[in-house]
């Protein structure tokens, strides 16, 4: 009679439990589960068969666990279902499902886990809040197995790896140390991501080769890491010690700069040694060498420091970015009657043909303040010079086009065709013209000019970095026939340069951007048709032979104007092939020299009868 009782009070205390199962109270489910746990097997019916009520997941989640602590497998199974079947489609059971795995705790619930993690996709409905559960139980676990989990997927989850792995502390920088090194710099981004907010000793050491590192976006986040992992002294001192061995970013700088920390004698050294096409220093970034540029402008290093170093860093021609700094530093500290004025003029000087419009300003202020006012004056009459805006508004638009290059030469040509009516350059003014005139550096510039923007057109990766240099080359070639002087060997060598200026050396650009050196190709013919009349035939000659085929179209054109006879059999061939791209500019050329001698058959039939007249001939 006693065992029944007591069998009867058993069952009595698990009915109980299980209702006690769906309290909001957070004591209850505890309890319950202990309930259970006291009462042994008598609890596996009645559990077995609320975690069928889907309806209730409190109690179903709650009695997953108690199974789980009596020893019954379907209790973790059932949880684990649950996670990958259930959580994409109802989101409110994942904080229940979570309280339940870590109610079972480890071992057992984070290998249940790794071997649902390992299964699941990173992406696909749903699974995204899967695997963050699985982090989060494993975080709450301190399971260091999702450790080694974590890492193999750190590409394809890389703000889930960043904010689990970190949490893990001291035992995610053992971890991560080979992550850091890993040939990937993804990789080894997302390990300093993760890292940063480790803190302490064992962290600030796995970081610090880092500042080492071959890729310059990764350089440039490792001094904040520093700092915040290991603090300001022991940041900034790992810092210098990069810098000095030639390791720098423009962040590196900045944190040099705020703690002072000998900061003047390092980024001297940083400038001195800047060269962008020099292998020994190519772990220097140009964003270092700016930042410590502006630094040393507003420092109290003396002007015999500053200056010689920044005339050499001139002469290695920095680029567009670093040299009006360097320029506008100069024309700030210096003036006419200092010491180095003369010196200072002479590196300037050459500034004012460069191709970045920026430089060229800043120069010709600086030169001014030196009491040098030339820069002034030809900048003057390059601005005078240039195209009209809406013809480079023409030009812009055929590229954005995409002409093809035969398309694009015809619309060239009857854009210079009607120059003198439409007015395709502007006129530079007189004042202009007799501010420079008589100044023999004038034309070195325009030399100067010209070979610049020759390069900076071969070199163009962008249709607006092709239009640009292609302007610049237009503004020359037309200040030097507004100036009226002769050339000199010099300056008429970059002209015959620009009659055959390619624009193709790089793949990047497509045809059309190829054909904007057409422009240049047919101002240059028009400057020395102006300067050299017939003497220019043999230069149109020796093009209209060139390769590739898309330079013989400004020859063409430059010969049909000419109007020489000489070159109408060469004219001929082109004209008898109608597929040749160039077929109807030479045609036109033909009819021009026509054109321009009347007599022209009655020349060569005179010629070619024997014997020939002397005047005839």
């Amino acid at each position: 009679m006693k065992q029944i009782v007591d069998t009867a009070f058993t069952h009595v205390r698990i009915w109980r439990a299980c209702w006690r199962l769906d309290s909001s109270r957070p004591n209850e489910g505890v309890l319950a589960v202990e309930t259970f746990r006291a009462c042994g097997s008598a609890s596996l019916p009645y559990l077995r068969l609320a975690i069928q009520f889907r309806t209730t997941p409190r109690v179903q989640f709650s009695a997953a666990v108690a199974l789980h602590a009596l020893g019954d497998p379907r209790g973790l199974e059932m949880l684990i279902e649950a996670l990958r079947w259930r959580l994409g489609s109802s989101p409110r059971l994942g904080s229940e499902i979570e309280s339940a795995l870590i109610a079972i705790g480890s071992p057992d619930a984070g290998a249940a886990l790794l071997d649902l993690w390992k299964s699941l996709p990173s992406t696909g409905i749903g699974h995204h809040a899967i695997l963050t559960t699985i982090c989060r139980v494993w975080v709450a676990l301190e399971d260091t197995r999702a450790l080694e989990a974590l890492t193999p997927r750190a590409e394809d989850l890389p703000e889930l790896f960043e904010e689990t792995i970190s949490q893990f502390g001291n035992a995610a920088v053992d971890t991560l140390r080979p992550m850091l090194a890993d040939p990937l710099p993804r990789r080894r981004h997302l390990a300093l991501l993760a890292l940063r907010r480790v803190t302490g000793a064992h962290c600030f050491a796995a970081l610090t080769p880092l500042l080492y590192d071959p890729d310059p976006a990764i350089r440039s986040e490792v001094p904040h890491a520093l700092e915040v992992v290991g603090g300001r002294l022991s940041a900034v001192e790992a810092i210098r010690v990069a810098i000095e061995a030639g390791f720098s970013s423009r962040e590196a700088v900045e944190k040099l700069w705020v703690a002072g920390h000998d900061a003047v004698n390092i980024t001297m050294a940083l400038v001195d040694r800047w060269h962008r096409t020099d292998k020994k220093a190519d772990h220097d970034t140009e964003g270092a060498v700016h930042a410590a540029l502006q630094f040393l402008a507003n420092s109290s290093v003396a002007q015999f420091n500053l200056v010689p170093v920044l005339c050499d860093l001139l002469k290695r021609k920095p680029g567009p970015r670093l040299t009006p700094t360097i320029v506008q530093i100069i024309g700030q500290r210096c003036r006419k009657d200092d010491a180095y004025a003369d010196r200072l003029a002479v590196v300037l000087l050459p500034i004012l043909a460069d191709p970045d419009h920026e430089s060229r300003l800043a120069a010709a202020g600086a030169l001014e303040r030196l009491g040098e006012d030339l820069g002034l004056r030809f900048l003057r009459l390059l601005e005078e010079c240039r195209p009209q805006a809406h013809w480079l508004e023409k030009i812009e638009a055929a590229l954005r086009d995409g002409a093809e290059a035969a398309q694009l030469m015809n619309q060239i040509s009857s854009w210079f065709s009607r120059a003198a009516r439409d007015g395709l350059f502007k006129a530079a003014s007189e004042d202009a013209r007799q501010s420079v005139a008589g100044d023999a550096r004038v034309l070195s510039l325009l030399g100067d000019v010209m070979h610049n923007a020759l390069d900076a057109l071969q070199e163009a990766l962008t249709p607006h970095a092709a239009h640009e240099a292609a302007a610049l080359c237009l503004t020359a070639l037309r200040a030097i026939g507004r100036l009226g002087q002769p050339m000199t060997p010099t300056l008429q060598s970059q002209v015959v340069r620009a009659l055959s200026a390619r624009g193709d050396r790089r793949a990047a650009l497509d045809s059309a951007h190829v054909e904007t050196a057409a422009l240049v190709r047919d101002a240059a013919a028009e400057t020395l048709l102006a300067h050299y009349g017939a003497n220019s035939f043999p230069l149109f000659l020796g093009v209209l032979y060139s390769r590739p085929l898309a330079l013989q179209g400004s020859a063409i054109i430059a010969l049909g104007r000419l109007g020489d006879p000489r070159a109408l059999p060469h004219l001929q061939s082109i004209q008898e092939d109608t597929s040749h791209p160039f077929f109807a500019a030479a045609s036109q050329a033909i009819h021009e020299i026509r054109q321009t001698n009347p007599n022209i058959m009655l020349l060569l039939r005179g010629s070619a009868t024997p014997p020939a007249a002397p005047d005839t001939l």
